[in-house]
């Protein structure tokens, strides 16, 4: 198996076997470098996914981007926020996936 890389919320990246990773308590909140967390089929290689799934997983992430916008009282932040989408390693990891696969130009 492939090593991967995650990021924990404070911003430490860790490489290391799933596996490991996963007996340290480590992939529970982490972003892993290459993988989607679903919540139906657990940790999956985003390029193990069909594209429905990243197309939900996708809708999933700019649902909640616009919804964490629809708190903001700052309008720059939210003309900003609407202008870039959102910008996790997921999110940014799925578009990419999907635009690979059908060849869309970035």
């Amino acid at each position: 198996m492939n090593k991967v890389t995650i990021e924990l919320k404070d911003g430490t990246i860790i490489t290391g076997l799933p596996e490991n990773l996963a007996k340290l308590g480590l992939l529970k909140d982490a972003n892993v470098s290459g993988y989607y967390r679903s919540e139906t089929k657990g940790l999956i290689k985003i390029s193990d996914m069909n594209d429905i799934h990243i197309k939900n997983a996708l809708m999933k992430h700019y649902r909640e981007h616009l919804d964490k916008l629809n708190k903001e009282d700052n309008l720059e932040l939210v003309a900003l926020g609407l202008n870039t989408g959102p910008d996790d390693l997921e999110t940014i990891q799925l578009l990419d996936e999907l635009f690979k696969r059908h060849r869309l130009p970035f």
